[in-house]
């Protein structure tokens, strides 16, 4: 087969899953905070949506890049005698920069049901929240943990473990995050209380 059309093919297959994946997470942030239900089998496909969705997910990426960008010139400039200082300085500052991600990300769900707030407005509405998004870094990075280990050892039966591995990473990890942000927006924007 030509190089380029598997490419191509490959191409095509990404832009296809990136699709489906932002249809999943815009539908389920519109059933829980506008309670919309789908009208047939599939809920409703909101490309305009998904774009946005997207567009803001990118911004929410480079920013976090250009965000990095200091700790990679500092670690440089500390070089191989400091590795151990550079390895502490760089976890610190990715937790840092993981907080700052979850306080902003808000805007994702803000952007799937239609009603966007700006990076400054998810910003003041999360004020005080770092202790509590640290502690639910810690269980999702268990829980992925746990579920990726189990996938490693299913993987020992060919079948069940690519079928497990799908299963959980393009279903079931995605839908937790999606599920997150979505409670964050509820309690964060709209006030909503917990239980």
């Amino acid at each position: 087969m030509n190089p380029g059309a598997i490419v191509l093919f490959a191409f095509l297959l990404f832009v296809v899953m990136v699709l489906i994946m932002g249809w999943i997470a815009v539908a389920w942030h519109r059933y829980i905070l506008l309670e919309e239900y789908p009208s047939g089998v599939l809920p409703t496909f909101r490309f305009d949506r998904i774009l946005a969705y997207f567009g803001r997910g990118l911004m929410l990426g480079i920013l976090m890049a250009i965000a990095f960008l200091p700790m990679g010139i500092l670690t440089g400039m500390l070089g191989e005698g400091l590795i151990a200082i550079s390895i502490i300085l760089t976890i610190g500052y990715m937790v840092f920069l993981a907080i700052c991600f979850y306080r902003l990300s808000i805007i994702l769900p803000a952007a799937a049901i239609g009603k966007p707030i700006t990076l400054s407005e998810a910003w003041n509405n999360t004020r005080g929240t770092a202790g509590s998004i640290v502690v639910l870094i810690v269980v999702s990075f268990l829980f992925q943990f746990l579920v990726q280990l189990a996938i490693g050892v299913l993987s020992i039966i060919p079948v069940l473990g690519v079928l497990i591995a799908l299963f959980f990473g393009i279903l079931i990890l995605p839908m937790i995050n999606v599920s997150i942000l979505t409670t964050m927006y509820g309690v964060f924007i709209e006030k909503r209380e917990l239980g």
